[in-house]
């Protein structure tokens, strides 16, 4: 996140950056007949990424640009960075909503002393952990309220994808069971609602 003097700047370097990448995927899906898209994720500005595409309103305002001369663009919104950027996921996804092509779930702490603070991607349920099965199922709600699993996307069917990450005394193949647990418990959730 540039400085408030560079900010203009530096969205309009992004998009014409964007522009470039997404006129090379369609020469790219052009030549070889397959659709090549682009995502940008949106992290967190003022925590440990310190993006530039950080809270949905400048998200929002990237994306429209792209979006106005390139159709191959569109947004991945990762839950571990909902409490991170301080946005609730009904507010981000419903602002954006018609960039909205990816996703990414996962766990995020707030507390600085922690091992896993920022972006660290921790499992699901560790002690000062913002998200777990009341938070996916919530987001998944707000997916839901967008029409995200109906969307034509450029891959076959729309894509949610974890991102857990154990810490070093930790199971790697116990983390991505617990992953899968807390998915489908708020999954189940969900359903019982709709």
């Amino acid at each position: 996140m540039p400085e408030k003097e560079k900010l203009g700047a530096a969205k309009e370097k992004l998009v014409e950056s964007l522009c470039e990448i997404c006129d090379y995927a369609k020469q790219r899906s052009e030549e070889f007949g397959y659709t090549l898209a682009v995502n940008l994720e949106v992290f967190d500005y003022s925590i440990e990424k310190n993006a530039l595409v950080g809270p949905a309103p400048i998200a929002f305002e990237i994306a429209s640009k792209v979006r106005s001369f390139h159709n191959n663009f569109g947004l991945t919104i990762d839950l571990s960075h909902q409490p991170l950027l301080f946005e609730d996921s009904f507010y981000t996804l419903n602002l954006l909503s018609p960039f909205v092509t990816h996703i990414h779930v996962g766990n995020a702490v707030l507390e600085k002393n922690h091992v896993a603070y920022g972006d660290q991607h921790p499992r699901f349920g560790i002690s000062n952990g913002e998200n777990d099965v009341e938070e996916l199922t919530y987001f998944l709600k707000a997916l839901v309220k967008i029409g995200y699993f109906e969307r034509k996307l450029s891959t076959e069917k729309p894509v949610i994808s974890f991102e857990v990450k154990p810490l070093p005394d930790e199971d790697p193949d116990l983390v991505v069971v617990n992953a899968k647990r807390t998915f489908l418990i708020a999954y189940s959730r969900l359903l019982e609602e709709v």
